[in-house]
């Protein structure tokens, strides 16, 4: 085993950091309780999702500022293989420009559930700017009145709220069922 001083320290929120993977430790505990491990939770899967940006945008490089938590959705999407995703907007600077950008990001459980993600792997990550809209799930109304056929529209979200803001549909795979993800109220974890 190696000594302490040879250990590399992680950063709370990073990639690797994988002690807050254990979620079910925080059920029962008061909301302020909850809030940090939730704020370290999600600057993990953004720092996940920067990973994959990266990757794609090799000369551009960002560093995690903030996820607020009203920011963030978990959902089943039935209509393919792997259910479990998630959506989410961050904030990162760049690193060369020192300008901040807000980014989509969607993770989806494609991996064993014990793994140091929870199965969790982000699929698409990018910066949205002023052409992206808002989640359509309370509003759960269809552009133009008409729903599309098979009740499937491939550039808009209907699993989230209005608050989590979308690039064009080609980017991110779930959400895209009109009616398939209920009406209710938004979450209850407000910043």
């Amino acid at each position: 085993m190696p000594s302490k001083s040879l250990e590399k320290e992680i950063e709370e929120g990073s990639v690797d950091d994988t002690e807050i993977e254990y979620i079910e430790r925080v059920y029962g505990w008061p909301i302020e309780k909850q809030l940090p491990f939730y704020r370290r939770l999600y600057k993990k899967r953004a720092n996940m999702a920067l990973a994959l940006y990266h990757r794609n945008h090799p000369d551009e490089q960002y560093q995690f500022l903030q996820v607020r938590l009203n920011e963030v959705y978990s959902f089943i999407e039935y209509r393919l293989k792997d259910p479990d995703h998630m959506h989410m907007n961050f904030v990162a600077l760049n690193i060369k420009t020192g300008l901040e950008k807000l980014f989509f990001a969607e993770l989806c459980m494609l991996n064993d559930v014990y793994d140091a993600n929870s199965g969790f792997v982000a699929i698409a990550c990018e910066i949205i700017d002023g052409n992206c809209e808002g989640g359509r799930r309370i509003k759960c109304i269809y552009k133009d009145g008409k729903f599309p056929p098979d009740y499937y529209d491939g550039q808009n979200c209907y699993a989230c709220g209005e608050k989590i803001r979308h690039p064009p549909g080609a980017v991110y795979r779930a959400g895209h069922d009109v009616l398939g993800y209920g009406v209710g109220e938004e979450e209850s974890l407000v910043e």
